[in-house]
């Protein structure tokens, strides 16, 4: 825990005690170009360490307790994180609180910004989807304050985490397409560096080792959870050996993965099945709807605000909840040739 000073000083007491300029300790602290790395961190650690508050409003809301709750994810283009924020926003009201929105995307210089004006506006706590390697000055913050993690595990922040059982959920979708009789099976996903990303990409071994399957190297692609990243692997990957089946495991690479099997022509289910990690309501309107892993994302907001007001702590490991599969009819039967052995 950081010591903190009664009266927090001022960017000019901080350039004194540096021994650097004004405008220096001010483009650091703002995230502003042309500052060396190694002189951002000792101001902004000298910063934390002083307790300095951006603002005169927000010094002022130092001085008290706050009725804000930060929430930090990536984008709110993922309509998993707008829902998550939606739901999180209600009950955050009913506990007469509000929420603070800020994205990074996955961006650590703008994560630590986020976390820095949170702290520096007295934030009664903070919801935060990680980025694989935050800023030190972020983890140092978030020391400071009440933190949940949301849905990601980040190994350096001694929080709990309120997350989806994602291994079994890709691990279900795995199932099923193995139970249509599937054996040449693809996946597309997050990178391993998060642990969104290591957990589904688990998930996927386990369901194909529990049946007997070994994974082809050719039919992975691990990348940023982006739609251009699932249309760029679908479409290598239809250019040699085809699998006869595919799990998606992040919702944003399931639409370029959709958008390039329509632009190529390929019929779904019937030249590929086809099952995505994240329920969208559009699904039911495409390819005679989608097969999904729905996540149960208001239980995911509630239990958030549940763990933020325990007292007079929530439990140091989270909370884990279960995905289900939603059948629809993006899978079908494998062609005879290539069905796996019951």
């Amino acid at each position: 825990m950081t010591q903190q000073h009664s009266v927090p000083p001022t960017i000019k007491q901080l350039a004194i005690l540096l021994g650097l300029a004004h405008s220096t300790v001010s483009r650091a602290l703002n995230g502003r170009p042309g500052i060396h790395r190694e002189t951002r961190a000792r101001v902004q650690a000298e910063a934390a360490r002083l307790g300095y508050v951006a603002n005169g409003a927000a010094r002022m809301l130092k001085q008290r307790s706050s009725s804000v709750v930060g929430l930090v994810v990536p984008n709110i283009r993922n309509k998993f994180y707008s829902s998550v924020a939606k739901s999180l926003a209600d009950a955050a009201s009913e506990q007469s609180h509000q929420v603070m929105l800020f994205t990074t995307d996955d961006d650590p210089v703008r994560e630590a910004q986020a976390i820095r004006s949170l702290v520096g506006a007295r934030a009664r706590a903070i919801v935060i989807a990680a980025t694989a390697c935050p800023e030190p000055e972020a983890l140092e913050l978030l020391q400071t304050v009440r933190v949940i993690q949301l849905i990601r595990r980040h190994p350096a922040i001694a929080a709990p985490v309120v997350a989806v059982d994602d291994a079994l959920g890709i691990e279900l979708a795995t199932v099923h397409l193995l139970a249509h009789g599937h054996r040449r099976i693809a996946y597309i996903g997050a990178s391993i560096e998060l642990s969104t990303g290591r957990h589904r990409f688990d998930g996927f071994l386990r369901g194909l080792a529990a049946a007997g399957q070994v994974p082809v190297q050719d039919w992975i692609v691990l990348g940023p959870p982006r739609a251009e990243v699932g249309a760029a692997a679908l479409g290598r990957m239809l250019t040699a050996a085809r699998p006869t089946a595919l799990v998606v495991g992040s919702p944003e690479q399931a639409k370029g993965v959709l958008q390039e099997a329509a632009r190529r022509g390929v019929a779904i289910p019937k030249a590929l099945s086809v099952v995505c990690y994240g329920d969208r309501s559009w699904y039911e309107l495409v390819f005679g709807g989608l097969t999904a892993v729905r996540l149960p994302e208001e239980e995911i907001a509630r239990t958030c605000i549940d763990l933020l007001f325990a007292m007079p702590e929530p439990p140091p490991e989270g909370v884990s909840l279960r995905p289900v599969l939603i059948e629809r009819f993006s899978v079908t039967i494998a062609p005879s040739a290539d069905r796996a052995s019951r």
